[in-house]
């Protein structure tokens, strides 16, 4: 089984530590980075040697005048989830939160840099059409690209940049997920990344939701202190779930606007949510920062048979109908499941009209021998990209680090107010849940390059299949094979 596959995403570190003195929560911190700056809560001695003075990850990155250069940002946008929003705003504070809190940090970037910037947003099809037009043409319209893997697979045709090699732009700062780091480089290439540069790819965490009112109506302890004491595991939510779903109005079979589930969920989300949550991973890395398969058997069918007893025999609110995509989230919100799995990033928009008080949680562990929890994001988060023929790499280098450094100081920190705009959720309890979550983000290139075989596990839920095993065996030569190419790819990038 996997142990310590990641440590403590460093995106998180700040927002815990003002989630603990705001809301006397407890959250374990993240190493030091090393980084060559004094970041936000740091200290710095006084001429008079008895004060301190704090320094912003902004203010202590070196000041350059740029000239008034446009600093131009393209991004793939998303109907749902609006996450072109990590860059782009209205051009001024409308009074909602991420707007204003992303307006701002643009704002002291320009103002520290002498640049503006200018964003635009399209389909991830015209972003990747786009970028294979500027980098094939020699242009340089765009200084930094923000996709989803649907663009940042763009990387293995060569057409960003490796950022580890950009003057003034440091991975290892903690404003760049340093489990992403981990993860998604290839051979100590890092062509594509994460971190507080995306807010909306750290509230992509997945985790789930309860409704206090059944759990208090049927007199179940909220698990907050199980979750706490390590013991959140899926067999404690099995236990809960085991005679959930029942058919209220007795008439023979089970609907979502009269039944009650013990769970509901969206089968393109909560497969993948509960694999890695129970300690799944697609790939690994070599010694040599290379991904190889990880497709154990007995690991794969112990996490599978999990997941089927609790989305399938437990029969729960499983959607696999596009077009009903919402409903998973109303059953929840209308008072018919005790849990709902669901990204932070989404809670707001889909719970906001709930009566019922609701609070949030990590996805469950394995067992309690699981080193830590773990949610994952999904192929729709945002990266950040460079193109690889960048017109000045030290300047795209320093602003984009900026970026990722402002973000630092001005908008993971109210993360949780963004996250937790309906009054139903706001609890402390809840509160340090949303650090565990965003805190225990890992990123799987396999997955996240949508290699073949990726989506196997959702694809035996919906049919519905009780054994993985002979499904997976069946792929493992083509997974193979895909993450061969894919590796053939990096390695062949001048």
């Amino acid at each position: 089984m996997k142990k310590n596959l990641a440590a403590k995403n460093n995106i998180a570190s700040m927002l815990t530590l003002l989630l603990i003195a705001a809301l006397a929560v407890s959250c374990g911190s993240d190493t030091d980075t090393g980084a060559d700056t004094t970041a936000s809560g740091g200290e710095q001695n006084s001429a008079a040697g008895t004060e301190t003075e704090e320094v912003t990850a902004l203010e202590g990155l070196a000041a350059v005048d740029y000239n008034g250069h446009t600093f131009t940002v393209l991004a793939a946008n998303d109907a749902v989830n609006t996450r072109h929003y990590d860059i782009e705003t209205a051009g001024e504070e409308t009074g909602d939160l991420l707007n204003d809190l992303v307006y701002s940090r643009n704002r002291a970037v320009e103002e520290k840099y002498n640049i503006t910037i200018k964003t635009a947003n399209d389909e991830y099809s015209v972003v990747s059409d786009t970028v294979r037009q500027q980098v094939q043409g020699g242009l340089t319209d765009y200084d930094l690209y923000l996709g989803d893997s649907h663009v940042a697979k763009l990387a293995a045709e060569g057409y960003f940049a490796d950022m580890n090699t950009l003057d003034n732009l440091d991975l290892s700062n903690p404003w760049w997920s340093q489990n992403a780091v981990k993860s998604l480089t290839v051979g100590g290439k890092a062509y594509f990344m994460t971190g507080d540069i995306n807010p909306t790819t750290m509230m992509s965490g997945g985790g789930l939701v309860f409704n206090k009112t059944i759990f208090s109506n049927n007199d179940i302890e909220y698990p907050y202190d199980t979750v706490k004491a390590g013991k959140w595991t899926i067999d404690a939510m099995l236990a809960i779930t085991k005679e959930a779903s029942k058919d209220m109005n007795g008439d023979g079979s089970m609907d979502v606007e009269n039944d009650l589930y013990g769970l509901s969920s969206w089968c393109a989300a909560g497969p993948y949510a509960f694999y890695y949550g129970l300690g799944g991973m697609m790939s690994a890395k070599d010694g040599n920062d290379i991904p190889t398969l990880n497709w154990d058997a007995d690991e794969m069918s112990t996490i599978y048979g999990k997941m089927y007893e609790l989305i399938i025999a437990q029969k729960s609110y499983f959607v696999t109908d596009a077009s009903k995509y919402d409903t998973n989230f109303k059953c929840f919100s209308d008072g018919h499941a005790y849990f709902n799995q669901i990204s932070l990033l989404t809670i707001d928009r889909n719970l906001r009209d709930m009566q019922d008080d609701y609070g949030i949680l990590p996805m469950p562990k394995l067992d309690e021998s699981q080193d830590q929890y773990y949610a994952y994001v999904n192929a729709a988060a945002n990266f950040a990209m460079i193109p690889s023929n960048y017109e000045d790499g030290a300047r795209t280098g320093m602003i984009t680090e900026a970026l990722a450094a402002g973000a630092y100081d001005m908008i993971t920190p109210s993360l949780y107010e963004v996250i937790t705009k309906s009054k139903n959720v706001r609890d402390e309890e809840s509160a340090e849940m949303v650090s565990i979550i965003t805190s225990s983000i890992v990123y799987d290139p396999f997955y996240l390059n949508l290699l073949d075989g990726y989506s196997l596990m959702q694809e035996q839920l919906i049919q519905r299949n009780e054994n993985i095993a002979s499904a997976m065996e069946s792929k493992r030569s083509a997974a193979e094979k895909a993450l061969e190419n894919l590796i053939e790819s990096f390695q062949a990038i001048e």
